[in-house]
């Protein structure tokens, strides 16, 4: 399962540095990164604990709450743990990229199309991803199943 779970996590690193290729702090995303599979044991744990505490049968978390978890622990990531950035990158600048990570993570996670995001909804979760320190995890639970609500596909699942 962590190996699917880090090959997601690549996926999304990937498509975040992608997408700021023609920004001017053009991240790189770190694949071999001794961090990122420290996130990945840490969802893990943090996974099971949540499935525990809310008895959740079978392993089954609905998709909003596991968006919820990977933003958790990624908020608290320094984005020079995941992404490779010149020594003049601003900070704001490489937290745009932790925030376009944690951006893919949750459209792929909630299964959203990511045409059907319009530009007021991508400045309210960047705003989200930027801007609001996630401390409460049940806040970003309930940002996640809303947005899940509006765009997504509800669905419980085991493999993320």
């Amino acid at each position: 399962m962590s190996v699917w779970r880090r090959s997601f996590l690549v996926t999304c690193g990937q498509a975040a540095a992608k997408g700021l290729e023609d920004h001017p702090s053009k991240p790189v995303f770190s694949e071999d990164s001794l961090h990122l599979d420290a996130i990945v044991t840490r969802y893990g744990e943090l996974r099971e604990q949540f499935v525990s505490q809310h008895g959740m049968v079978g392993g089954l978390l609905a998709n909003h709450k596991v968006a919820a978890l990977y933003i958790s622990i990624l908020s608290r990531t320094p984005p020079e743990h995941l992404f490779t950035f010149t020594h003049e990158t601003p900070i704001g600048e490489r937290r745009l990229a932790l925030a376009a990570m944690m951006n893919a993570v949750v459209l792929g996670v909630l299964q959203i199309d990511p045409a059907t995001v319009n530009e007021a909804l991508q400045d309210d979760l960047e705003y989200c991803l930027l801007k609001e320190p996630p401390s409460n995890l049940e806040w970003i639970c309930f940002g996640m199943h809303a947005l899940c609500r509006h765009l997504g596909r509800p669905t419980n699942i085991k493999n993320y």
